[in-house]
């Protein structure tokens, strides 16, 4: 009987060693499928992890070659400023000299257009004071005309003055020289005297000076493309019979000639009025 409980007893302790047994065996079967999962999981966030990673190495080394492709970039672009900032300044600078020119070019030209304005005005003056000495050259030659004709008149009757004697002395007494229709002879005035004592001259060369131009020397006189006047001829200047220059014809007008004063002779020696006649040698 002891026996029969013994063994009974032992067997329950059996069973509940069994039982035992078995349930660490569940609890550690399961604390092992919990251990693998969390493996499965850690490995799988590993994986993860490493696929990240590599896709952030691969997107930090596309980042650096990009970052390192605009600093090339950005190098190249600061270069062309450079450049850039050079072909400005020289391009103020070029402005600014070219700006400079062109206010002294602005400025000379205002003095031009000044000067030409005032040589217009001149020329204006001239051109009036040429056609009044024109109007004055025709009355001068038709009194200078009228005066040669009484000069020649009174060189025949003092011709014929000087051979009454001598017709005189042939005819015998009683001979009464004749002087022509209202001759009367006269002695010659002093300036028809200092006149005859110059070298004879066409009378057609022989005029005055119309115009005296000090700032450009040289004179207008009354001769011009009616006269037989002609470029490069050479005229002497007398004030009161003296010889006061010599002046060279330059340019020729229908009725007056400029001529350039002579190197040697004064201007201011030279005044409105003074003869004009051809040089010595000159025909």
């Amino acid at each position: 009987m002891r026996l029969n409980r013994s063994g009974a007893a032992l067997v329950w302790m059996l069973c509940l060693l069994i039982l035992c047994a078995a349930g660490g065996s569940v609890y550690l079967y399961t604390l092992y499928l919990g251990e693998k999962d969390s493996r499965l999981a850690s490995e799988h966030r590993v994986n993860l992890l490493e696929r990240q990673k590599r896709s952030t190495e691969q997107k930090v080394e596309k980042l650096r070659e990009e970052s390192t492709s605009l600093t090339e970039e950005i190098v190249a672009r600061q270069t062309e400023v450079a450049a850039l900032r050079g072909d400005f300044e020289k391009e103020s600078r070029a402005r600014e000299t070219t700006e400079l020119k062109l206010r002294e070019q602005e400025s000379r030209l205002k003095e031009i257009r000044t000067s030409l304005e005032a040589e217009q005005r001149e020329k204006t003056s001239l051109a009036k004071r040429l056609e009044e000495l024109e109007t004055a050259r025709e009355q001068l030659q038709s009194e200078l005309k009228t005066a040669q004709e009484e000069k020649e008149q009174l060189a025949r009757h003092l011709e014929q003055a000087k051979q009454a004697p001598r017709q005189a002395a042939a005819s015998g007494p009683g001979f009464v020289p004749d002087y022509g229709v209202n001759a009367v002879p006269s002695p010659v005035t002093e300036p028809e005297a200092d006149l005859v004592s110059l070298p004879a001259v066409d009378p057609k060369l022989v005029s005055e000076v119309l115009v005296v131009n000090r700032e450009f020397d040289f004179v207008v006189i009354g001769l011009g493309a009616k006269d037989p006047v002609e470029l490069g001829m050479i005229f002497d200047i007398y004030k009161d019979n003296v010889l006061v220059g010599q002046a060279q014809v330059e340019k020729i007008y229908s009725a007056m000639s400029a001529a350039a004063v002579v190197s040697g002779y004064d201007i201011k020696d030279i005044s409105e009025g003074c003869v004009v006649r051809p040089a010595q040698g000159v025909l």
